[in-house]
């Protein structure tokens, strides 16, 4: 079949030209015949075509990228191959159908000739009818009103139908009577709609209720509505007329209470009778009752309500009094005494405005930018010493150990044989003697603690941090280990840094040692032999055990995992496949290395791209994960203990302290833009926009405290100090920002930010697109002082913050000051002054001091007589006296039959509240038994007597 390169690939072939390929027509060929031979989707066809014009990566990477701009909108190739078939196939069918469709042309157009004519008389004439009535209808006045009207009652009862109909007389008016019309009303609490000219309805619960009636027509087969009217109904609760036997009752005696219902068909149980004490305030409910015994003295209120307290249908009000002379509290003195205080509306306005104006008075300064914003030179710099990078203090404790570490830890500390044998005398003493002095003896094998040497791989910053914690785990566990780490297989380097000679000072070092290195071992291969560099296998064959720790999943193994399993038994870092070591390293003789072992990663990493926040959250597969990953954005470099200490801040207000541990900080280090110092710009901004604010929060006070514990550390003649104080500038903006006062204590160091800010000498290019979001379209922690939920721009926040510092009058200030003392002074003098001021004409006026009573006792002496007798008799021997006071507090006391050889008993009762009574208020009454004595005085005394007579020494 002939195809056409040149039209499938026109576009692609004059990108490439325009961005600096060199292409020839044998390229041109070369395309034609992949795209021929291999029928795969566009995404996949672009893999064989970029090795036909790139020679290095980045052109591949350049040729990917317009391959996908060609293609982004237009056709893929694989549908342009489809178009070119159709129009080879279907080349000649076309020819002839455009034969005939000439002939047939005209028959078309003159056809729809005649479909345009009619429809465009078919408009007219529907226009002219159309407009008649809507001029006609445009006549009516619609706001006239009102066109509801209501036959029946005056008033409107529930249960009773109401009638609702059109005011004929409005409709005539409107001109409504000769237009084809429909009604249709809405009723609130009602479902539905109802139509006619009149309605009637009912409502079962009392209230006001909305009706609405719509008069619609139609126009063009559409429905419009040409007058409407709305009206609120008052549904009433049925009327009813109460009384009582009589007004005025005695104790004991039956009230009865009646209802006449002046409308017929309501039912008593929709009715309830409710009976209010104003002594106690005791309230009695009689529900389909109509009568109750009167046994309180006083006034009652008695209310008769529809179904619940809302309809309230009839008050009556009743009193109730002694049938005979009633037993009375009198008075017997001294009269206690009002005594003057310090109001406590007083004190806390006072104190509200004292503190508050030294407050104000502290807080603000002058308004100057010169002093709000300090001078910093950020060009100058303070030293030429080393290091660069802040020494921030170890965090490796907050790493949880895993069970499978220490298992590890065990299996690695087992004694191994040497090889050598001792003499047992005992056991051959012993062996002899059983053999009748027959010499047999027995030897022991000689065992050692086994030594490891381990060799880090420092390329990966992060991975060699991990992987050297887990070596220090292990020494913990008393493993003996001696670990060096390298760059390369030519050079290797102990803790302090000092450079140690190649494998064979190594080798004369630790021979005896097993060999465990710990990195991918990518660059102990030479990749133009598919072999181990030089002779690296031959040095290496020193150390009959050797393993590599490799950091790269099982999942992801490939032509480099099978180089170096010519010379190491490989194992994945992962905690599951650690166990691998254990079956290694443990004491079978017979090889511990021969039993199979299949690794059990399940995730991959080495080919993942993550650079979207889908892709991330599939591989870490655990917000808590996500939010950490995303906090490491905050700091512009990616450094161990910053990670440490930001995971340990957000998973521990998570509640999930347990994930930061070995497994999950290999699965963070696999992601591969962690593996250099810094995360790149367009993914750093991405995690910050994901980034939670709380999270946010949380890992810049973190990071904060970080810096803080470097002063020791670190003095200001190095570079890294002027990172470290940028650093803090910036944290303690961005808390300070999120809210003034909670970190308040960080407002000196905001200030250092905001100068620099408004200098433009922020470098961390990534921090300032994040704070400013030009187009919103992410949140920000900074809060707007005026509203503390309304994100804002630094720049706007800075001049917030400047125009609160209004008060640059050091005369404002130091007015607000003395004020604010002169108020707490004036409190202060109230307590000893208050007998003075009490008569001022200010204090009546301004009421700093009150008179009121004082917390006291009373006594009350009651005559032992026979009706006090009977009374404790009628209890069991036990009377209780209780005091009810003015505040309704209850004062208890007991009388027992020990009263009847006295003439008078006295019962004190302690510690009556008596402050803060009203003037007009009785100061309280007696409860005997169950029989209520009132105290008729308004006023407080010391001692009362109590007479018991009349009804009340009835048991």
């Amino acid at each position: 079949m002939n195809r056409t390169p040149g039209i499938v690939f026109e576009d692609l072939l004059v990108a490439l030209k325009m961005e600096g390929f060199v292409l020839s027509v044998n390229d041109y060929i070369e395309f034609t015949a992949v795209f021929n031979q291999f029928k795969v989707d566009r995404d996949t066809l672009k893999y064989y075509l970029a090795p036909i014009v790139c020679c290095n990566r980045e052109e591949q990477e350049k040729f990917y990228a317009i391959y996908d701009h060609v293609y982004s909108s237009s056709e893929t190739p694989i549908a342009e191959r489809e178009k070119l078939i159709r129009k080879s196939v279907y080349g000649t069918i076309n020819a002839v159908v455009k034969s005939y469709a000439l002939s047939y042309r005209i028959f078309f157009v003159l056809l729809l000739l005649s479909i345009i004519a009619s429809a465009i008389s078919y408009w007219l004439i529907g226009r002219t009818n159309r407009n008649s009535i809507v001029n006609h209808y445009s006549s009516i006045d619609t706001t006239m009103k009102p066109l509801i009207s209501r036959a029946g009652l005056n008033k409107l009862y529930v249960d009773k139908p109401v009638h609702l109909q059109i005011d004929t007389s409005v409709l005539r008016k409107k001109k409504l009577t000769d237009v084809k019309a429909w009604f249709f009303w809405s009723v609130e609490a009602r479902s539905g709609r109802m139509s006619g000219s009149a309605i009637t309805t009912t409502w079962q619960e009392p209230g006001s209720y909305k009706v609405k009636m719509d008069v619609v027509t139609e126009v063009n087969g559409k429905p419009r509505i040409l007058a409407s009217d709305s009206t609120v109904l008052a549904i009433l609760p049925p009327p009813v007329q109460v009384a009582m036997n009589k007004e005025r009752y005695a104790l004991g005696d039956t009230v009865r209470l009646s209802a006449r219902h002046l409308l017929d068909g309501y039912s008593p149980k929709d009715f309830f009778w409710e009976v209010i004490n104003d002594r106690d305030s005791a309230t009695i409910k009689y529900v389909n009752d109509s009568s109750f015994v009167a046994s309180k003295y006083g006034s009652y209120a008695v209310a008769l309500y529809y179904k619940d307290r809302k309809w309230l249908c009839a008050r009556l009000i009743m009193s109730v009094e002694a049938k005979v002379a009633a037993s009375q509290v009198l008075t017997a003195g001294p009269l206690v005494e009002k005594e003057n205080d310090v109001h406590p509306t007083a004190i806390g306005w006072l104190m509200l405005i004292g503190i508050g104006l030294l407050a104000i008075s502290t807080s603000l300064f002058a308004q100057k930018k010169s002093k709000f914003l300090p001078e910093i030179d950020s060009d100058t710099t303070k030293g030429e010493e080393l290091p660069m990078q802040v020494p921030f203090t170890p965090k490796d404790h907050f790493i949880q150990k895993l069970p499978v570490q220490t298992a590890l830890a065990e299996t690695l500390i087992r004694p191994i044989d040497t090889g050598a044998y001792n003499l047992d005398v005992k056991k051959t003493v012993l062996n002899t003697v059983r053999l009748h002095g027959l010499l047999s003896p027995v030897y022991n094998s000689i065992q050692r603690k086994p030594e490891y040497l381990v060799l880090i791989d420092a390329g990966n910053v992060f991975l060699f941090n991990l992987f050297r914690h887990f070596v220090k785990t292990l020494q913990s566990d008393t493993v003996r280990i001696n670990y060096y780490f390298y760059y390369g297989p030519n050079a290797f380097y102990t803790e302090d840094g000092r450079r140690v000679a190649k494998l064979y000072d190594l080798r004369e070092r630790h021979s005896n040692a097993r060999l465990i290195i710990m990195g991918d071992g990518y660059n102990f291969i030479d990749y133009r032999k598919g072999d181990l560099k030089d002779n690296l296998s031959a040095e290496l064959a020193a150390w009959p055990d050797r393993v590599l720790i490799t950091p790269v999943p099982s999942m992801d193994w490939l032509g480099n995992e099978s180089v170096l399993k010519k010379d190491f038994e490989l194992v994945a870092a992962d905690s599951v496949n650690l166990r691998r070591l254990i079956q290694l390293f443990s004491n079978n003789e017979e090889g511990s290395g021969a039993s199979y072992f299949r690794s059990q990663d399940v995730y991959e990493s080495k080919y993942l791209d993550l650079t979207t926040i889908k892709e991330l959250q599939e591989y870490l597969n655990d917000d808590d994960l996500l939010q950490w990953v995303c906090a490491l954005a905050v700091y512009p470099s990616v450094k161990w203990q910053v990670m440490l200490a930001v995971g340990h801040a957000l998973l521990s207000s998570r509640k999930a302290a347990h994930k930061l541990n070995y497994s999950t900080l290999l699965k963070i280090g696999r992601i591969n833009w962690l593996r250099e110092e810094g995360i790149p710009a367009d993914i750093r901004l991405m995690l910050l926009k994901e980034l939670s604010l709380d999270d946010e929060i949380k890992a810049r006070e973190a990071i904060l405290h970080l810096l803080n514990e470097t002063d020791p550390l670190i003095d200001n003649k190095r570079f890294a100090f002027e990172e470290k104080m940028v650093q803090v500038y910036t944290q303690s903006f961005v808390l300070y920002a999120n809210n003034l006062h909670k970190y308040k204590q960080y407002e000196n160091e905001a200030r250092m930010f905001m100068s620099l800010w408004d200098k433009k000498k922020i470098l961390d290019q990534v921090t300032v697109i994040y704070l400013k979001n030009e187009n919103k379209q992410w949140e920000t922690p900074l809060r707007s002082i005026n509203n503390q939920n309304k994100p804002i721009a630094p720049n706007k926040l800075l001049n917030e913050l400047l125009s609160l510092h209004v008060i640059h009058n050091p005369v404002i200030r130091r007015w607000l000051r003395r004020t604010g003392v002169a108020c707490l002074l004036l409190l202060l003098s109230l307590f000893p002054l208050k007998d003075s001021l009490y008569g001022w004409q200010i204090n009546k006026t301004i009421g700093f001091i009150k008179s009121a009573y004082q917390n006291n006792s009373i006594t009350v002496s009651i005559p032992v007589n026979d009706c006090l007798k009977d009374l404790v008799s009628s209890n069991n021997g036990k009377l209780p006296v209780t005091l009810v006071n003015y505040d309704n507090n209850k004062y208890k006391r007991m009388l027992d039959d020990g009263i009847k050889g006295q003439d008078t008993v006295r019962v004190v009762f302690d510690n009556i509240t008596m402050s803060d009574k009203s003037e007009d208020d009785p100061t309280f009454y007696l409860i005997i038994g169950e029989r209520e004595v009132y105290c008729q005085e308004k006023s407080f005394y010391r001692n009362y007597n109590l007479v018991l007579q009349g009804e009340d020494c009835k048991p």
